[in-house]
């Protein structure tokens, strides 16, 4: 997922009335349920940034299912675009003094292991949908609140007002106000309708004065109009940023493709539609050996040709000092050298490996009756795929390479 964040300085205390936490738990969750059914949002607010002077302007949502979701902002000279559509995301802005130019991130969805998984674990009600989301925390060692806008993908038909999610999971901060929940904490206030779960209002207050977002027309599932759907031509142009575009990927497989997966066989374990046997596990083996395999191969694909010109550089450093001194004793000093790099190489092996196994998200196996089978199922997965992929190749390239520093 590629977000925007922003930290405001803010100062005004808030506090929610007693409530019923789990019955406001209870109406968000039914307000995500009948929202997940929206077909098109087109929603304009009103602006008001503080500042020196106090910046005015309007914010711009346009959504359609199932895969365009755009973001707009002007506020006094400076502006801000984003776009989900289709494969891509796309984005522009000249906040902080950035020169307006458009960039392009793709998401990668067409992949071996998301193939894998529609044809091993097929379900008719995986699909791809894009969502939005805000998400606020108080942060009291910076007296501010940290605030995320955020656009997404979803393999599963869900509501594209994500901020009811960030709601429900924080639903002790959560009030009931007439017809709308609010949301509050120490630096921030959130009005949301309680009958159509749009955004109403965002107060926030900061050292200059109040920052607002007040909600001014909206419409659910009627016709855009269609040059509001239309991306603009630099943007279709932009050319794809590389490390953005990696990092869209490897959400799309650790997050969503892996997620799905285990709950798909969960749900087909509790419906009796499957058995957890080895067939099954032979099934979601291929897949998170196909995820994994990407994985590695994207993120690691640049160190291991370090690893390869390392080792000719060795193997050059060692054919020199052959020639240059045959003796037994300068043989047996190779050779010991060679030994000490090959033994550290496959200590940085060991490392890289538990770097990447800490670096893969949890997947909330507490939550999920196989999820203690599933977590060790996918560790043998990766110290396979690591093995078979990474450390074998490489050290056998290095024995084949330095074969002969033991030769004397």
């Amino acid at each position: 997922m590629i977000r925007y964040v922003c930290a405001l300085s803010l100062c005004a205390c808030a506090s929610a009335p007693e409530q019923d936490e789990h019955s406001v738990e209870r109406e968000l969750a039914d307000l995500l349920e009948r929202t997940s059914a929206l077909q098109s949002i087109h929603a304009v607010y009103d602006v008001e940034l503080a500042a020196e002077d106090v910046e005015t302007g309007n914010a711009e949502l346009v959504y359609r299912r199932p895969d365009v979701l755009q973001l707009r902002m002007t506020a006094g000279a400076d502006s801000a675009e984003c776009w989900l559509r289709g494969e891509a995301f796309y984005w522009r802005t000249t906040l902080g003094g950035r020169d307006g130019a458009w960039h392009r991130a793709e998401l990668g969805s067409g992949s071996p292991a998301s193939l894998l998984l529609d044809a091993e674990f097929p379900d008719e009600e995986r699909c791809r949908t894009v969502r939005l989301g805000l998400t606020i925390a108080d942060d009291a060692s910076k007296e501010e609140a940290q605030i995320q806008v955020e656009g997404g993908f979803e393999l599963r038909r869900a509501s594209p007002l994500g901020w009811l999610a960030s709601m429900k999971r924080h639903a002790s901060d959560v009030s009931i106000e007439g017809g709308s929940f609010v949301w509050s904490g120490r630096y921030f206030r959130a009005a949301v309708s309680r009958a159509s779960g749009m955004l109403e209002s965002l107060t926030l207050q900061r050292h200059e004065g109040a920052s607002e977002l007040r909600l001014r027309e909206c419409t659910f599932d009627e016709a855009i109009e269609p040059s509001l759907l239309e991306l603009p031509a630099d943007a279709a142009s932009a050319g794809v940023d590389r490390e953005n575009s990696e990092h869209m990927h490897s959400f799309f497989r650790l997050w969503l493709l892996r997620g799905d997966a285990f709950k798909t066989v969960q749900h087909d374990v509790d419906s009796h539609r499957r058995v957890w046997d080895e067939s099954t596990r032979a099934n979601l083996r291929t897949v998170l050996a196909a995820l994994h395999e990407e994985e590695i191969g994207e993120r690691y694909g640049d160190w291991l040709a370090d690893q390869g010109r390392y080792i000719d550089e060795l193997g050059a450093w060692a054919d020199d000092a052959r020639s240059r001194d045959g003796s037994s004793t300068g043989l047996t000093s190779i050779e010991q050298k060679v030994s000490e790099r090959r033994a550290k190489l496959s200590e940085d092996l060991e490392t890289v490996r538990k770097d990447f196994i800490e670096s893969v998200p949890p997947a909330q196996f507490e939550k999920l009756a196989l999820g203690a089978e599933f977590s060790a199922l996918e560790l043998e997965v990766i110290a396979a795929v690591w093995n078979e992929r990474v450390r074998d190749p490489v050290l056998a390239d290095f024995d084949e390479e330095l074969s002969a520093a033991a030769e004397h």
